[in-house]
This record gives structure tokens, C-alpha cells and sequence, in this order.
């Protein structure tokens, strides 16, 4: 269930967004109904879900450790910020209201990739087995900028600037891995794939500008397969050649 947060920046259930995909990860999809999670610290980015280098320098100064009467709290939120990021799966989103160039490139290495178009609104109604957040992130120079508190789910919802062209919105999962009471880190699942209504889900499928036409073929029969019929199935016309 969609479960909101006053720290974190969800748009209006009527804001569109694409997820780009191989179409391995479309046929997944369509045959298991399961929406993939990735762990935040299996991410490539290896700043995925770490604290900016002026929070960092917060939490280790004198100031700090002096309101906390000394005690080391600091570097016991780094320690645990660090573990934390094994808790926390997340579902990546494209908010535009049109094709991404830059994203069909990342993702079209054989000329077979898709991207299915959705609404928050759909995207909130299509999960049906998690308790999950829904948020725009936030792109920030790690060097000099901030987050505005220290809610530990904020840096989940937070990447360089470098990432900008990406336009993410986030889908998160925050999953603790307990025994008994007791937080096992060394127990933290590796994935999580959350069941979703597919119906609901999908409003629309693009196939990859640079694609063959059976792409776009076996797409509609997988829908059909699949009882998401009526989710249209359109070939990108990104790159198709101008005329005067």
C-alpha cells in the first residue's frame, strides 16, 4: 500500500512516467506479474543512499558530539547509514511527459528494448503485496550540498548531478531484516519482487526507435497473452527521418 511521507516529494496522481527496459525484463514482467526491486547498495552508483560531504562533516564535528554530551553519536549514524542502505530496495521511473532520448540509448544496446508508460496515480493502485513510498529525487554536488534532515530514507531520494538527465522518480521499499527484535543485516534479502496488477499498471508500450517490426509484434501478443490487451503498443518515432 502507497504510504505517504511528509519529507518526501510525491507528484499528483496525474503526472505521467516511463520505465525503459530490455525486453527480458519485459517478458519478466509480463509472465510473473512482479515489479523488481533493486537493493540500494547493488546499485552501480556507489554513492547510492550516502549522506552528502557536508552532513558528513556535520555529524563528525565538535558541535555535534558536544550536543550529545560527547557521546559518539555521529559516526554511530554513519556506521548505521552505511548497513542501512541493505534495507531499502528500490523500483526506478522515468517523470516525463514524453520519450527520453537519453534514456532509450542506455538501455537499447541490441535495438529490443521498451518502456512502458504508466501515471502515479495507476502506479499507486498496480502494487498490491508491499508498503511502499513514491518520490521525486532530488539531484544535489555532493560537495557542497545538503538535505534538509536527517531522515534516513532522504538520501534514497537523493543523487549527484551528474544523474540529472535521468528525471528519476523512486519507488522504495524499506525492509529491515529482523530476527526476533533484532536488526541481522548479514539476513537482508537480496531483492524484492512485489506483485503487481499489470492491468492497472500499464497504460502504454513503446518499442525502441531503432527496433525491428517483430519487436513491436511480439510485444502485442505478449499483451494479449497477458489479458493487458487493451494497453496500446506504438513503434517510437524518435528518430524518424525528417521531411520538409
Amino acid at each position: 500500500m502507497f504510504m505517504e511521507h511528509p519529507d518526501i516529494e510525491t507528484p499528483p496522481d496525474e503526472v505521467g512516467i516511463w520505465r525503459y527496459m530490455t525486453l527480458e525484463s519485459f517478458l519478466f514482467l509480463m509472465t510473473r506479474s512482479r515489479l523488481y526491486f533493486c537493493r540500494a547498495d547493488k546499485f552501480q552508483d556507489p554513492w547510492e543512499g550516502v549522506w552528502p560531504k557536508p552532513i558528513v562533516r556535520a555529524l563528525r564535528s565538535q558541535e555535534f558530539a558536544q550536543s550529545y554530551k560527547g557521546k559518539d553519536l555521529g559516526e554511530t549514524i554513519l556506521r548505521w547509514s552505511e548497513n542501512y542502505r541493505k534495507s531499502v530496495f528500490i523500483n526506478c521511473w522515468c517523470k516525463n511527459s514524453h520519450e527520453s532520448a537519453a534514456m532509450w540509448s542506455i538501455y537499447d544496446g541490441r535495438g529490443t528494448s521498451v518502456a512502458i508508460t504508466s501515471t502515479i496515480g495507476r502506479l499507486k493502485r498496480a502494487i498490491l503485496d508491499r508498503d511502499f513510498y513514491i518520490g521525486n529525487v532530488q539531484y544535489i554536488d555532493y560537495r557542497d550540498g545538503t538535505i534538509p534532515t536527517l531522515n534516513m530514507l532522504l538520501p534514497f531520494f537523493t543523487k549527484r548531478k551528474s544523474f540529472e538527465h535521468e528525471q528519476e522518480l523512486r519507488v522504495l521499499i524499506n525492509e529491515l531484516p529482523l530476527t526476533g527484535k533484532k536488526v541481522d543485516w548479514a539476513k537482508a534479502s537480496e531483492e524484492i519482487l512485489a506483485r503487481a496488477d499489470l492491468r492497472t499498471l500499464i497504460d502504454t508500450v513503446y518499442v525502441s526507435p531503432s527496433a525491428a517490426l517483430w519487436v513491436k509484434d511480439v510485444v502485442g501478443e505478449l499483451l494479449a497473452k497477458f489479458q493487458v490487451a487493451e494497453a496500446k503498443v506504438h513503434q517510437s518515432r524518435l528518430y524518424e527521418a525528417h521531411v520538409y
